[in-house]
């Protein structure tokens, strides 16, 4: 996938599963959640540093998650503007603007 279209954008990144493998409904599983290193690279090089993004964190995460959140995402080197809590939680999400994290990698997340 070409990212020039994403020059200077609002991206909105999900947190459990995209940047973290798993969910998170504690703490613990906030603070121990493994990242998924390829898209905290794709985040922080390609969309903060190259592409000059705005970017939201966004996560279904309860807001009594959040400072165990902020310490995750700084632990791992996140870079973000803003930390946005209690997303809708949904199975799926049908929207005409989403892109897929298969789309950005390129194939298997490590």
């Amino acid at each position: 996938m070409k990212l020039k279209q994403f020059d200077g954008s609002v991206i909105a990144v999900d947190l459990d599963g995209t940047l973290c493998f798993g969910e998170s409904f504690t703490e613990e599983d906030c603070i121990k959640a493994q990242p998924i290193w390829d898209m905290i690279i794709v985040v922080n090089d390609v969309l903060y540093k190259k592409k000059e993004c705005f970017i939201i964190i966004y996560t279904a995460r309860k807001e009594s998650l959040r400072n165990a959140t902020e310490f995750w995402l700084k632990k791992y080197g996140v870079k973000y503007h803003v930390l946005v809590c209690e997303k809708l939680w949904a199975q799926y999400y049908i929207d005409d603007r989403n892109v897929l994290i298969k789309d950005l990698l390129g194939g298997e997340m490590r």
